[in-house]
């Protein structure tokens, strides 16, 4: 027999909400734990470089010669791209140059205080001295180059 049910709205409520509440806790969730791995690659392995090398190393000069150059090339070389990270050259050069000897010499360069840009396309830098007119013998010199590469 079935039983007297005086308000059929309540009982349809509370019928809707038991329905609703069967469904959610038949339906209950799974987790899915995926363990994965990735490999960050050593970008600085990759990075732009230099090789400087004096081009024209035991020149003969004579007293009071003007502009007499001595020169570097760089060998500056843009490394392979590493993922967003670009491996150019970049940065500036500074050039300095020295000649040793009790002389008056009369020195520059081609990037002093940094003044050269780093790149490929900088393919040598050069220093230039005159001789004093009293000068004979053999001196030496060096010409240093500073690469600071941009951060």
């Amino acid at each position: 027999m079935l039983l007297k049910i005086k308000n059929k709205s309540r009982f349809v409520t509370v019928s809707f909400l038991l329905a609703s509440l069967v469904t959610v806790s038949s339906a209950s969730a799974e987790d899915a734990g995926m363990d994965f791995s990735f490999t960050v690659q050593d970008c600085t392995a990759n990075a732009a470089t230099w090789s400087p090398q004096i081009q024209n190393d035991g020149l003969t000069v004579y007293p009071g010669s003007e502009n007499n150059e001595i020169t570097a090339e760089t060998g500056f070389a843009n490394g392979p791209p590493c993922g967003a990270n670009s491996m150019e050259v970049n940065g500036s050069v500074a050039s300095t140059l020295e000649i040793t000897g009790g002389e008056m010499w009369t020195l520059s360069s081609d990037c002093v205080f940094g003044s050269c840009t780093a790149s490929e396309d900088l393919v040598s830098v050069s220093g230039y001295y005159d001789v004093p007119s009293d000068a004979v013998g053999v001196y030496s010199g060096r010409l240093t180059l500073t690469w600071t590469p941009s951060p």
